[in-house]
Parts: structure tokens; sequence; C-alpha cells
């Protein structure tokens, strides 16, 4: 990865629960508790006996640009020793870890204030190796869960049945928010499937765990719904056909996947999500190339580089206006 040089990648942010209720946390509530959580010193998640450490190591808002930017870290004491070679010397330094100390890394993620639809919130993420999509997602939904178990009633919706507290107030259900990031599907993803052959569309439904027949070590977990594509699909616009149908079925799946032949006659699978036809395989995920970034950035960071979070922000601001 050069220094001067990252892509960024382009996804939903979705606000949603656990649970079958429709309400939702709002943007501006979660983000409360993680900077309430960053503020504590308490934004962190442990992995590996704590010899890997997820964290926001900083974190903005700006009112007005309308953004929201957390920097995202890594520490993982298993990485090895940096090392540089001198270019006319040929000479090779190696920097030592210290005891308790790992490797480190961060990425910027910029969210947009402004949702693009209900729930939805436009975001870009800095690529960063150990860093990628589901592992933001796993920090940010852990930093709630901890939120929850410590104050459950925090976020409540009113009871869809009209009960009454014993003081006659509507009785008030106290839910798990959580967020999903999807990406964009990139133009190389668009482009495979308007040239390719599309095979079939998998929708999916976990369900709960139950027997299957008298085997105790056979469960039900999931129903899977196949979908055949006519090889006579019209090449103009596939993605927009197969995107249309995708979240018409959202209430029923909540993902599923698209199996084509690329240009290369390979096989390929990719997941995607109903709720806004995103997509979780980062190969397939829309992104730009941000250059000639200078001052250079390293590839860990212990504050928001300033220079760097103004190029993320207009580029946000490019998509959003030009509403691709």
């Amino acid at each position: 990865m050069r220094s001067d040089e990252r892509r960024i990648y382009f996804f939903d942010l979705t606000l949603k629960k656990l649970g079958k209720s429709s309400h939702a946390p709002t943007l501006t509530e979660v983000l409360d508790v993680w900077k309430e959580c960053f503020d504590g010193e308490n934004a962190f998640h442990a992995r590996q006996s704590g010899d890997v450490l997820y964290f926001i190591s900083d974190m903005r808002l700006d009112e007005v640009e309308q953004t929201a930017t957390l920097l995202i870290s890594v520490i993982d004491k298993a990485m090895a020793d940096a090392a540089y070679g001198h270019l006319d010397t040929r000479e090779t330094r190696i920097i030592r870890k210290e005891e308790r100390e790992g490797g480190h890394l961060s990425a910027h993620l910029v969210i947009s204030l402004n949702p693009l639809k209900a729930n939805t919130h436009l975001c870009l993420l800095e690529g960063m190796r150990r860093l990628n999509a589901s592992s933001v997602q796993f920090l940010l939904n852990s930093l709630l869960r901890k939120d929850h178990k410590a104050e459950p009633d925090r976020f409540t919706y009113p009871d869809p049945s009209g009960a009454k507290t014993k003081a006659g107030a509507i009785r008030r259900i106290p839910y798990l928010p959580l967020i999903d990031l999807g990406g964009h599907p990139s133009e190389m993803l668009i482009d495979e499937i308007e040239r390719g052959v599309i095979r079939h569309l998998s929708f999916i439904q976990t369900k709960e765990q139950q027997p299957f027949s008298d085997d105790p070590y056979l469960d039900e977990a999931e129903f899977q719904l196949k979908v055949t594509v006519k090889q006579n699909i019209p090449q103009q616009k596939r993605w927009e056909r197969i995107a249309k149908a995708i979240t018409s079925r959202k209430t029923e799946f909540s993902h599923g996947r698209i199996s084509f032949v690329d240009s290369n006659h390979s096989v390929r699978n990719v997941e995607f999500d109903t709720e806004n036809a995103t997509i979780d395989n980062t190969q397939y995920v829309k992104f730009r190339t941000i250059n000639k970034i200078s001052p250079p950035l390293a590839e860990g960071a212990a504050r928001i580089v300033d220079h760097f979070e103004g190029r993320m922000v207009a580029l946000l601001k490019d998509d959003q206006e030009s509403g691709e």
C-alpha cells in the first residue's frame, strides 16, 4: 500500500434492531452511544484473549458538512515487526515491538448525517487490511450490545398491542439497536452481470433452530428459495432489474446470493442483503482512489487525519450530488 494513495469504499449504513419489529434507532442515537463509549475510553472490543484489540481511536461530528467521522483501529500483538531497507546501502532496520505492543492499523469511516432514505445513510470506508466492513461493523455493534446490556431501557418502542402500564402509560418494549454495512455494487460487478451468464438467485431466511427428523445431531437452520434466470434476459439494465427483484422480497428473506459466470468463464457467487440490494463481497464493492495525499499517511493513526478526512468528505459530497 502506498502512503500517498488510498482506496475508498462506498457503503450503506443501515439502522436496524434485533427482532422482527420494523422500529429502528436513529443515526443520532447510535452515534451518541459510540461517542459516550469513546469519551469514557471504553470504545473497544478485545479478541484472542486480549492480544487483538479493535477500537475507536477518534471521533468527530461536523454539523456544517453534516458528517460524522470515526477513526477505527486495530492493534494486533501477532503482527510482524516493521522492517525498513536503505536504498543505497541495502541495510535493513527492524523495529521490534515491546511487551504488550502490537502492529497498529487505522481506517477512517465517514458517515453522512443526511439519510439516503429511511434508516439508511451513505458512508465511506478507507481501505485498510484487517479493517474491512465486517470488522468495523462487528466493533460498532459490539459497543451497542455492551451499552444495551448496561442500560437495557435506553432504546424502546411502544407496544404494538397498545398494552399499558399500571400508571396508564403505553408500555414500551426495549430493543437492541444494530447497524449493517452493505457495499454499493461496483461498476465491475454490474458489467460482469450485464455481459455474463446469470445462473440463478438464492434467497435465504434463517430460522430458529429445531430438530430435523428424529436425529439429535441434525437441526433445521434456514430456508432457501432458488430463482432461475432465463438466458434471454435483456442485457440492458440487468442489475437494476435484479436489484428491484431482490428488494421486493425483503420482508420474507434477509439475504441471498447471485451466481453468475464472469467474462473469464469462472463461476462467481456474490452475497447480497435484501434491504437495499447491497453487496457483502469486498471484491465487488464500489470504490474510488484518492491519490497524491500530502502529507502522506502512515498505516496507523492516533487521531483523525484532517487533510485526508477533507478529501473523503469531498468524495462523499460528490457522490451525493451526482446521485450515483
